[in-house]
């Protein structure tokens, strides 16, 4: 699960790390957020594993920019290319200038800055300095993912688990079954979430631990073919498709797919297949070839998930489920419960309307953000060679958007709104050249935003699987 800060420095500007972690260090103690960063990898460790395993787990990644962190290789080579692509999994990159550098014309400039580049950290008086770094710790709390979810599920659990032994009392259970069948209907569809859940997690697991790594491989291996040490590594990444096919391969046998979802699983498996071999015989072209199919499947696949997870979401009908345990409340008082469990009850009935409350934002905002989605990208295929499309289709993407972020005061809607305007500008103007940079950033920007929103979708949906067992009990007991 994704749900560190990542902090990527060069060695040099050690004393910059420390000075933010002093300062973060209060955010990390209440429990807002897991801090990373490679002084913490312990001596003997493989620190090319430890840094591969913290980027994985990155929900957002702080880049201390300075002249000597634009002139590493290792930063430039590994670390960046991966932070970059694993935006489209909702990754938030925010930098930070700590010193003087040229950082235009890098792939730095577009990406969100928590400070003034103009005057970087190193400029500052200590108690400007002091009141800059309260103001960009804050920044980065606002990007960080809210905790209670896991308190919330495990709330729910443990008002289900009273619910259980509450259910000793022949009256009581007599009163539960009487809304057996909206316990069955929540449970089923709880279930066939969870599927949809873990394959989603496989897919992950392939995106962001394999084919991205693979494929930075492969490039480098062409770029180097004399340097035999770039393969050093690669067979590592045998087992981890090893693992994802025998996934995919128990996924291709579950009836709740569909037969089209099971066709493009059982083609994926076929194509890893021809990777496996590919990287076995350190063949880098052989790599790229068997790479482009599964990278459209990537493409096409979790947008497909994605929309069954929703319907899944929806017909759990978490409301009918809230109101009958809530029925089922009522009458304890005629029955003399025990009040410890019967407060464990209450708590969890609460804290279930809280996630369903949760959970139907959460979908609202992942349709429109999908809408968008699937209106950008048909532009974005033609922007290239033709604006007409973005001009005709301008004022009602304009409109959508600028609805998701009307009253926002969020980075991420501040930043949307300007690029929004500077896009608005262009076509105006009818500058082509200005029209091409500015869609480019406003695509990037919204697709950001939509991934951030899917991940938090998903994140809860697995949340939610964790009620099903508990539900499966009371059902079993009725």
């Amino acid at each position: 699960m994704r749900d560190q800060v990542f902090v990527s420095y060069s060695h040099r500007d050690v004393e910059w790390l420390k000075k933010l972690e002093t300062h973060l260090k209060p955010a990390v103690r209440a429990g807002k957020m897991v801090v990373w960063h490679d002084q913490q990898i312990k001596p003997a460790s493989d620190w090319r594993k430890e840094i591969e395993r913290a980027l994985a787990s990155a929900k957002v990644a702080v880049l201390l920019v300075s002249p000597d962190f634009l002139a590493s290789d290792f930063i430039t080579e590994h670390e960046l290319p991966i932070l970059l692509e694993a935006r489209k999994d909702g990754v938030s990159i925010l930098w930070l200038a700590v010193r003087y550098c040229d950082y235009k014309d890098t792939k730095i400039e577009p990406l969100q800055a928590l400070n003034d580049p103009a005057l970087p950290l190193a400029a500052l008086k200590p108690t400007d300095l002091d009141r800059e770094l309260v103001e960009i710790c804050n920044k980065i709390k606002s990007f960080c993912p809210p905790v209670p979810i896991e308190v919330t599920t495990r709330t729910i659990g443990e008002g289900i688990d009273a619910l259980i032994e509450l259910m000793r009392n022949p009256t009581v259970q007599k009163n539960v079954a009487t809304f057996r069948a909206v316990f069955a209907t929540s449970s089923t569809q709880i279930d066939v979430l969870g599927h949809y859940k873990d394959l989603h997690d496989s897919l992950h697991t392939l995106q962001f631990q394999c084919y991205n790594y693979i494929q930075e491989i492969a490039r480098t291996a062409r770029k180097r073919p004399e340097d035999s040490s770039i393969w050093e590594n690669v067979y590592r990444y045998e087992l981890t498709i090893e693992n994802i096919v025998d996934d995919l391969n128990r996924f291709a046998r579950e009836d709740q797919f569909g037969q089209a979802l099971v066709a493009s699983i059982t083609g994926l498996i076929g194509n890893l297949r021809i990777l496996f071999e590919a990287i076995r015989n350190c063949d880098a072209e052989q790599i790229e070839t068997a790479l482009r199919p599964i990278g459209k499947v990537l493409n096409i696949l979790p947008p497909r998930i994605n929309d069954r997870l929703e319907e899944a979401a929806r017909a759990a009908h978490l409301p009918h489920l809230v109101a009958a345990l809530t029925k089922v409340g009522e009458n304890f008082s005629k029955f003399g419960i025990d009040s410890t469990r019967w407060d464990k009850f209450e708590k969890g009935v609460a804290a279930l309307s809280d996630l369903n409350t949760n959970l139907i934002s959460q979908i609202e905002s992942h349709s429109k953000w999908q809408e968008i989605d699937r209106e950008l990208r048909p532009i974005e295929a033609g922007i290239a060679r033709d604006a007409s499309e973005l001009e005709s289709s301008w004022p009602d993407l304009k409109e959508m958007v600028g609805e998701l972020c009307a009253k926002n005061e969020e980075p991420w809607a501040q930043a949307l709104r300007e690029d929004s305007q500077k896009l608005e500008e262009a076509i105006s103007l009818n500058d082509p050249t200005k029209i091409r940079q500015y869609f480019q950033r406003y695509r990037s920007r919204v697709g950001n935003r939509f991934y951030q929103v899917d991940f938090a979708l998903k994140e809860l949906c697995g949340k939610l699987h964790s009620v099903g067992d508990p539900l499966t009990t009371v059902l079993e007991m009725t």
